[in-house]
């Protein structure tokens, strides 16, 4: 797989790779700047969307249970700078990524 990324992925992954900071930190900023780059269009790849999109879905992911539900989307369109979702909108996304409606939603179907 690694053979098929695109310079830049690769310049990227390594970058992530050579940091020293606590993983914690790490993940909640990668996770902000990748909802920054979400929100104004600037991934250029698929591999980029997929890490930014898992980075985010890490962070919102607070327990670690693999899934997050209606508090967690809310979150993760937060950082999306959607600070004020109606709650009708809210279940409308929560129900476009369910696609097992399990009420929740895990990380396979976030992405």
């Amino acid at each position: 797989v690694k053979a098929s990324l695109s310079l830049e992925d690769k310049n990227l992954l390594t970058s992530f790779k050579s940091k020293y900071i606590p993983q914690e930190l790490d993940d909640l900023r990668f996770a902000y700047s990748s909802a920054l780059m979400l929100r104004f269009g600037t991934l250029r790849t698929a591999f980029q969307l997929r890490m930014a999109s898992r980075a985010v879905f890490n962070v919102v992911d607070e327990a670690g249970a693999g899934v997050i539900e209606t508090d967690g989307i809310q979150k993760a369109l937060k950082m999306l700078g959607l600070d004020e979702v109606a709650e009708e909108d809210l279940q409308y996304v929560m129900n476009a990524f369910d696609d097992d409606g399990s009420g929740a939603i895990d990380q396979q179907e976030f992405n």
